[in-house]
């Protein structure tokens, strides 16, 4: 069984099986009372939709990687608000040249997070309320008024929005100056705005209840998960067991090697390799006494404990390294070279331009415990790079 509940008031639930099909819902009086009716299944965080915008952006690539890296500054003027305190989700499809993301402050996201894990449990998605919601398949704009004071608009695959209704009138009038069929759950209401002379409404039996209509979006509905990237729920980070915040790191660079004066990384990043491909070339390439690769996340994951079984020195490096690795900016970026030497950790990261450089930067910058120096930059064709110097505060040494 999988519970979805609302995690703001009410706390509105429902139960379903495997095939998305109802057995029980609800509205708890407090989040904690989740734990009294949630069994082995998953447990799912609905948002109120106002909460979650979705914006797009022309793009030409179809790579996702290259998607989720381009999209900040490509909806840079489309947002309100400081860009590192957004979460933005890249939507499937990729190959659209009209992409679509998912908005939400990581306040927000935190907030969620914390009030979940303040009774020993864990989101395995966080997912707006309008993904739940049916469009209607013959118009092309289908409006769903919650009788209360929210509307969902929902224009296929292109935009949903959820917004309030003293503000329709206003999306009324501004909408494209074409023929358009608008189907509405609530003739009465609806009935009461000034439309355009192009524009016609169509009456559509539907609630605004988003559990009404799971069984039948509850599958789709998961391209819509907010937890990914730096929120993704820790049990699915840390599937791969005692795989380290370093190895992560030097997947994204590509290849490893180590020397015997300090460790000295060069990556090879491979856009389309496999996990476990990469992992086995990794292995042999920083550990080339290994003769045989059997299961490579098990030997890497023994070689990568022996490691943190080091000295100090080891530790320290690797404690650097876990801490840049958690920069959200590392995965817009490719790292060139990566040093450690007198307790610095000396890399060269390489950027699409510059603005992207300063903000991976500053984000270094708030980092707790950790003084970081950008020694060097400069421009080669359309690429930007910057050699970066890290250290620990001798507090936090190991």
């Amino acid at each position: 069984m999988t519970i979805y509940i609302n995690v703001e008031p009410p706390f509105d639930f429902i139960r379903v099986d495997h095939n998305g099909k109802e057995k029980s819902r609800g509205t708890l009086g407090n989040l904690a009372a989740v734990t009294n009716i949630r069994d082995r299944g998953g447990l799912i965080g609905v948002i109120p939709g106002q909460l979650v915008n979705m914006r797009s952006a022309a793009l030409p690539t179809s790579n996702r990687k290259k998607i989720a890296a381009a999209l900040p500054m490509a909806l840079e003027e489309d947002l309100v608000g400081d860009l590192d305190a957004l979460h933005i989700v890249p939507l499937k499809p990729w190959a659209q040249k009209l992409k679509q993301a998912l908005v939400v402050d990581k306040e927000q996201l935190d907030k969620w997070k914390s009030e979940i894990a303040s009774i020993g449990k864990r989101w395995d998605a966080l997912i707006p309320d309008y993904a739940f919601l049916p469009h209607h398949a013959k118009t092309d704009c289908s409006l769903i008024y919650d009788g209360k004071d929210y509307i969902v608009i929902h224009q296929g695959e292109q935009r949903r929005q959820k917004i309030r209704q003293t503000h329709f009138q206003l999306w009324v009038d501004q909408f494209p100056d074409q023929s358009v069929k608008l189907a509405c759950n609530d003739t009465d209401f609806f009935g009461q705005f000034n439309y355009q002379t192009h524009m016609a409404l169509v009456n559509w039996r539907c609630t605004g209840d988003w559990r009404d209509g799971i069984s039948k979006t509850w599958r789709g509905a998961g391209r819509f998960n907010l937890l990914i990237g730096q929120y993704t729920p820790e049990h699915k980070a840390s599937q791969h067991g005692g795989l380290k915040l370093a190895l992560i790191l030097c997947l994204l660079a590509g290849a490893v090697k180590l020397a015997s004066d300090g460790y000295d990384y060069y990556g090879l990043y491979q856009q389309n390799a496999k996990l476990d491909q990469d992992i086995a070339t990794l292995l042999l390439e920083t550990f080339p006494d290994i003769k045989r690769v059997v299961n490579p996340e098990v030997q890497m994951q023994n070689r990568m404990t022996a490691l943190y079984a080091g000295s100090n020195q080891d530790n320290e490096f690797l404690t650097l390294l876990s801490l840049v690795a958690a920069n959200p900016g590392t995965r817009s970026a490719h790292i060139e070279g990566l040093q450690f030497r007198d307790g610095q950790l000396i890399f060269t990261m390489v950027f699409d331009n510059f603005a992207q450089l300063e903000r991976f930067h500053k984000q270094l910058q708030k980092i707790d415990g950790m003084q970081i120096e950008l020694a060097s930059s400069g421009s080669s064709g359309n690429k930007t790079s910057g050699r970066f110097i890290a250290m620990l505060d001798s507090g936090v040494r190991p």
